[in-house]
């Protein structure tokens, strides 16, 4: 913001020269300078006030923007963690390892101990049986 009062103190001047210019015309010197040092003020300090208020609303955008950015990656990232999550888990569903003798055999308890779920054990027997 260095170059804050030099934006101001030039819309202040440009209002300053126009208000003198167009003052001077129908009215004395004096009360043109006068005129003119008013145009002035109200130039300077609305630069401020205008300034201050776009500043803030760019702000605002910036912040919902950067809100708006995070939550997107976020759900980004939850999704390939998921869908990773969702992938070991096939893997791990896909194959069970059960040792030879317990398919050679049909030992209904062999394959339900291995099994967690007896909905399992029992579609491994059906499937032998």
């Amino acid at each position: 913001m260095a170059a804050s009062w030099r934006v101001n103190v030039f819309l202040g001047l440009s209002a300053f020269l126009f208000t003198y210019l167009f003052s001077n015309v129908n009215n004395t010197w004096q009360m043109s300078l006068f005129r003119a040092g008013i145009g002035f003020l109200i130039f300077f300090i609305l630069g401020f006030v205008i300034r201050f208020v776009i500043h803030q609303l760019v702000s605002r955008k910036n912040v919902q923007l950067v809100d708006k950015q995070s939550s997107e990656e976020k759900a980004i990232q939850k999704q390939a963690k998921n869908i990773h999550n969702d992938k070991a888990l096939n893997d791990d569903v896909s194959f069970q390892s059960l040792p030879l003798n317990a398919l050679h055999d049909g030992d209904i308890n062999t394959i339900s101990d291995i099994f967690s779920d007896p909905a399992e054990a029992r579609n491994v027997h059906n499937q032998e049986g």
